[in-house]
């Protein structure tokens, strides 16, 4: 298990006039570790160097938000070992996923499959996933519609 407590002790965040609460930078000049919501770094959120992105507002995203033990989603892989494997280099052309998932399903090319799943997506805008639809998910990674997305993954 990852453990998101500091090293330090945290800091009393300190409330402002509207009621929310801002963290205080303490004697090294950082905030307490754990302070960016994205990544749990020494900074403020909107700060963040590694997700610039605004917080998404789809549920799984909030799904754990202030959770000392995070909910679990889908199984445990168990004491799995891999045994036998070969690395295969895949053209740098953007389409690694679907070079790769054409190698292991054979019989389909990278662009086949990204065609496919494409027309899968845009037949299927309703299909929930962990409660959500299709749409929403695309709506919140994409920031356009189903058919948008459908269209520019088809290329």
């Amino acid at each position: 298990p990852i453990s998101h407590q500091s090293r330090t002790p945290p800091i009393a965040p300190r409330t402002t006039s509207k009621g929310t609460t801002t963290p205080v930078k303490g004697a090294n000049g950082q905030y307490p570790k754990g302070t960016c919501d994205k990544c749990d770094g020494t900074h403020l959120t909107d700060a963040c160097p590694h997700y610039k992105k605004a917080k998404e507002d789809h549920p799984d995203a909030w799904r754990n938000f202030g959770r000392k033990t995070p909910l679990g989603m889908g199984k445990a892989g168990g004491n799995f070992k891999l045994k036998n494997a070969t690395v295969r280099s895949q053209p740098g052309d953007g389409n690694c996923l679907f070079h790769s998932l054409a190698f292991g399903l054979g019989n389909t090319s990278a662009g086949a499959l990204r065609r496919e799943l494409a027309q899968f997506v845009q037949n299927n805008p309703s299909l929930e996933i962990a409660e959500t639809p299709m749409s929403d998910w695309v709506k919140w990674d994409s920031g356009c519609s189903v058919g948008q997305y459908a269209s520019r993954m088809s290329r």
